[in-house]
């Protein structure tokens, strides 16, 4: 499965600059996830793992707690180790993630997104009319850990 290219509008680009600090061959994948739908990574050749994925309907509920956690936190979260994060279960699995929310003129803004939020994610993907902000997604970094590792904890900038 290759990745999709999807355009962003100009304005969303300095969204995305917290992720070039987790540029490191350590990372096993970047990934954007507008909506909350996996619909880039990188490398290409992990996609398979997460491409399409909705991370609202993990079943796992640490998994969609941590979700919540990003959502509720104003800068980049760290999380886990997950045993069972889409289809990666030889390895445990820590994510590192920030929400990403954007000015929008109105709660039918898409941001040239190619789905629409889960009404899972509730009102904190909501547009918030009196700051004039809205959810656009995630950005999120992925990278399998030493079996054994126990969960320590939550690290947010």
């Amino acid at each position: 499965m290759r990745s999709a290219l999807i355009q962003f509008p100009a304005r969303l680009t300095p969204c995305f600059r917290p992720l070039r600090a987790l540029q490191s061959p350590a990372v096993f994948t970047l990934q954007l996830v507008p909506a909350g739908v996996v619909t880039m990574v990188a490398p290409a050749e992990r996609a398979n793992f997460f491409m399409g994925k909705d991370t609202f309907q993990s079943t796992d509920p640490a998994y969609l707690k941590s979700l919540v956690d990003t959502l509720e936190a104003p800068g980049i979260v760290m999380e886990g180790p997950f045993t069972q994060l889409f289809g990666i279960h030889d390895q445990p699995v820590l994510v590192v993630r920030k929400a990403i929310y954007v000015h929008a003129n109105s709660a039918n803004e898409t941001f040239g997104r190619p789905n629409t939020t889960n009404p899972v994610c509730g009102n904190l993907c909501d547009y918030n009319a009196t700051s004039g902000m809205a959810f656009w997604g995630f950005v999120s970094a992925c990278w399998k850990t030493m079996p054994g590792l126990k969960f320590c904890g939550r690290l947010r900038n």
